[in-house]
């Protein structure tokens, strides 16, 4: 999701909750970057997003994307010292 902007991601998004039922989980694999004090190789990836059109999203910036699409965070799986994490979203 980070090759693309906020349009068109959310785009994605309610294609997919489109196409999910109550039992369903979206699960997405991205960086996610700290809404706070992110760590310097984060900030550089998101810059370096940006030169393409994409963006690296904080927490806060994913919840309300997905919230867009009608989807919510039911959590988010983090490794200690990786930079992607996996997000569970399920409809709202």
């Amino acid at each position: 999701m980070h090759d693309w902007g906020d349009e068109k991601s959310l785009q994605i998004l309610i294609n997919t909750a489109s196409s999910m039922t109550t039992d369903s989980r979206l699960l997405i694999t991205d960086m996610v970057v700290p809404n706070t004090n992110a760590p310097r190789q984060m900030a550089w990836e998101d810059l370096n997003m940006m030169t393409i059109g994409g963006v690296e999203r904080t927490e806060r910036q994913w919840q309300r994307l997905l919230e867009s699409a009608g989807l919510e965070i039911t959590k988010i799986w983090r490794k200690k010292d990786a930079e992607h994490a996996v997000i569970d979203a399920k409809l709202v």
